[in-house]
């Protein structure tokens, strides 16, 4: 039997059936594969930005690295196992780490070992990041809504976006801003699976954030 790869449609239809066709037909010891959904475009220009950024902004034991470079650094984080092939000249190198390889969620936790990272070293995002969604409301007075900072809109309710908690709360304005979202995720948690890791590297920026504006209040009193 030839090896054969199908990406399955919805729940009943034409490559399903296909598939459960080819399985029941199939000789005794076929070997049947299944993996996640790959990574999607959207993951992967953003993973690409991202790196784009920590390439030109961080330098990293006295180098800048290429984004391709970060790029294997940052799956490799990921996928933890390595193996080693020793080279013509006997020097080891190590295997594997194609990003195109990865699944929607594998991808999903390589941009958040990123933005974690990105957080740590201080990297300035240039790709706009999606605000929160959720309906826009007419404020009560227009004068308050033209004073307030554009990344400072109210919160809306329900589960939280990580990427855009994370963008947000570094560049808040205001102290509220940061207890705001703070509350949000106490009450509501995030609308994505998110480690422990990414929790506690959200956590740091929002307090370093928070100290950062009580001492600019403390200097401009």
């Amino acid at each position: 039997m030839s090896r054969e790869l199908f990406i399955l449609d919805m729940p009943g239809g034409p490559i399903r059936q296909k598939v459960l066709r080819l399985v029941q037909e199939a000789p005794d010891k076929t070997r049947v594969e299944m993996k996640d959904a790959k990574r999607s475009d959207e993951q992967n220009a953003r993973m690409w930005a991202m790196l784009g950024d920590i390439s030109k902004q961080v330098e990293w034991f006295g180098c800048q690295w290429t984004k391709e470079d970060w790029k294997e650094l940052f799956v490799r984080e990921l996928q933890r196992e390595t193996r080693f092939m020793p080279g013509m000249d006997g020097a080891p190198f190590p295997l594997g780490h194609r990003s195109s390889d990865l699944s929607v969620g594998e991808m999903s936790g390589v941009i958040e070992i990123m933005f974690k990272f990105g957080a740590e070293q201080g990297v300035e995002w240039s790709e706009p990041v999606r605000q929160f969604a959720g309906p826009e409301s007419a404020p009560d007075r227009a004068d308050e809504a033209d004073a307030r900072p554009a990344n400072d809109s109210p919160e809306p309710d329900g589960p939280v976006d990580y990427r855009d908690a994370m963008e947000r709360g570094r560049t808040a304005q205001s102290i509220d801003l940061i207890e705001a979202i703070t509350r949000r995720i106490q009450k509501h948690g995030f609308s994505q699976p998110v480690s422990d890791d990414g929790k506690e590297a959200l956590r740091m920026a929002l307090s370093k954030r928070r100290n950062e504006l009580r001492e600019r209040e403390q200097d401009a009193a």
